[in-house]
Order: structure tokens, then C-alpha cells, then sequence
């Protein structure tokens, strides 16, 4: 039965050939463009999925308003919130802050010369940002920024500084002219290249000091890792008391509070940002990188 089915397909193939080559390409081009279509959807849907917790991490978002009006939409915030959240919510099992920059990394080779390219995937982070999130150490640890003046780099870059050398130990002195910028740090560990489908995107993590912070100018990005056992709902409903809280602390203008008698705090909104929705459904202004469509997918 089968057999005479195939003779009779066969059959019509030949007698009808242009008819029958329209149909088969038509059909072919319609399940390669579907098959395309779905690669791109399940790229584009598994950003930042490759953490251990990554439906616990959170960035927080900074909105401020005035007279009604919004005035700033940012995925930064002022860099003293974080440690301030850690310290008031014991939701927050950790927290780390990250700084993205521009600058000349520099690194001396063993006969004296120097290799040095302008950078652009540069970024400020607190030891805790090996911890929070789960990219791949091939050499050290995730205590790797735990000292100051450290680096971490990624494969790819310890072969551009240090070419058939062992990066760990040796320094790159890293530069930047508006802001000021002159460290000499030790490389301390070597990071996998990163995975394409990470909306965070480095070549150099330099180590910060996690005590630093201050509410004058919101230009870090901050990440949380809540517990498994946060409704997040409810935790954001205790955000407005906790900036009110630092709001009265700051209604002195003197130097010794921690606001700097910032004024502004009473209108600021934080909300959390789920890490898996950052690529998609993020487009604010100064995003640590470029974002996809969501509605596209």
C-alpha cells in the first residue's frame, strides 16, 4: 500500500515538475526560516540563565521625579544603597556593585616593551561580584578581587597582554584621563571568555573598595541576590521606608551625614529588576549594554 502511495507521488512529481519544484521549495524555505526564527528565540530568551541563582539575582532600578515628572530612569543607583540594603533587609544574602569604563590598559612584556590598547569593556567591582555571579574561573578563585588593586581578565585578553605567559602575578596598569584614573593592579585570575547571551560583557574586572559608597550621584550598578523565600512584591513595598529612613538621616546638609543632605531622596523610586528580563525588557538610559527587543521575540 505504502509502495504505490511513493508511485503515485512520484507520478504526479514528474508529470507536474514545476508545479511540484514550486511546492517542495516553498516548503523547505518555510521550515528553514522557521527553524531560524526559533534559534533566535531561544538565544534571545536565555540570557544571563547560565548564573546558579540567576531567579534570585536582581538589579535595582533608579527612578526619580520631579514635580510628577520623571527625571531620571536608570539601571544605576547611588553606590551606598547597596550596602545599605544588605545591612537593613536580610533578604539580601549578598550584593555586589559594578562601574563600567573606558581607559589605556598597559601590561610590560619580559624584554621591556609595552603592550597597550584603548579598552572599552572595563569594569569597577567589589569583590563579592565573583561570588554573586557564576562565571567560570580558569585560574584563581572567586576571593580573586578580595585584595585592592587586583584584576581579573579574561582568556582572550591574558592572550592579548601576556602571549605565551602566566598572566597571574603580573600587573597591567590601567589609565583613564577624565576621571583620573592611574592603577597599577596584580592579576589575580583568569575568567573564561564570557557566554554571548550575558547582558554583562567584560574584559577587565578591577577590584573596588566595598566600603566606598555615597548618595551624591546614582552611576553604579547594583545587584542583589535575594533568598529563595522573598516575595519580591513584598520586599519592594519596603523600599520607599527604607530611602525615607536615609532621607531623614540626610536633612542635615553637613558632611557628616550619609546623604550629604541630598534633597532629592524624596522622590526617588527603587524597584527590583529580575536578571533574566535585563536583555529583553530593559531599555533605559545608560544601560551597562545593548539590549534585544521583547516584543520582537
Amino acid at each position: 500500500m505504502l509502495r504505490t502511495y511513493f508511485k503515485t507521488a512520484w507520478k504526479i512529481i514528474v508529470r507536474q515538475r514545476i508545479f511540484s519544484l514550486i511546492n517542495i521549495l516553498g516548503l523547505a524555505i518555510g521550515m528553514v526560516a522557521c527553524l531560524l526564527i526559533v534559534q533566535y528565540m531561544s538565544f534571545e530568551l536565555s540570557y544571563d540563565r547560565f548564573h546558579k541563582n540567576a531567579n534570585q539575582i536582581y538589579r535595582i532600578k533608579h527612578q526619580n521625579f520631579s514635580q510628577g515628572n520623571l527625571i531620571e530612569n536608570l539601571p544605576k543607583t547611588y553606590s551606598a544603597i547597596g550596602r545599605a540594603l544588605k545591612n537593613e533587609f536580610p533578604e539580601v544574602l549578598e550584593m555586589t556593585r559594578v562601574s563600567k569604563f573606558e581607559g589605556l590598559a598597559t601590561a610590560q612584556q619580559p624584554d621591556g616593551s609595552l603592550i597597550a590598547f584603548n579598552e572599552r569593556k572595563l569594569y569597577f567591582a567589589e569583590p563579592s561580584f565573583l561570588r554573586l555571579f557564576s562565571f567560570q574561573m580558569l585560574q584563581g578563585s572567586t576571593s580573586a578581587l578580595d585584595n585592592p588593586n587586583t584584576i581579573v581578565i579574561t582568556e582572550k585578553t591574558a592572550r592579548k597582554y601576556f602571549p605565551n605567559q602566566d598572566p597571574i602575578s603580573k600587573t597591567i596598569k590601567i589609565q583613564q584621563q577624565v576621571s583620573g584614573t592611574n592603577i597599577t593592579a596584580t592579576v589575580t585570575g583568569i575568567c573564561k571568555d564570557l557566554p554571548v547571551n550575558s547582558h554583562l560583557q567584560f574584559d577587565f574586572i578591577v577590584s573596588m573598595d566595598p566600603r566606598a559608597g555615597n548618595w551624591i550621584y546614582p552611576d553604579y550598578y547594583t545587584y542583589v541576590l535575594l533568598s529563595a523565600q522573598t516575595n519580591t512584591k513584598v520586599f519592594e513595598a519596603k523600599l520607599s521606608p527604607f530611602i525615607r529612613k536615609y532621607t531623614n538621616l540626610g536633612s542635615e546638609n553637613t558632611k557628616s551625614s550619609p546623604t550629604m543632605g541630598k534633597s532629592n531622596l524624596t522622590n526617588l523610586t527603587l524597584t527590583l529588576q529580575p536578571l533574566q528580563e535585563i536583555h529583553l525588557y530593559s531599555n533605559l538610559s545608560e544601560e551597562i549594554s545593548t539590549g534585544g527587543n521583547g516584543k520582537l521575540v
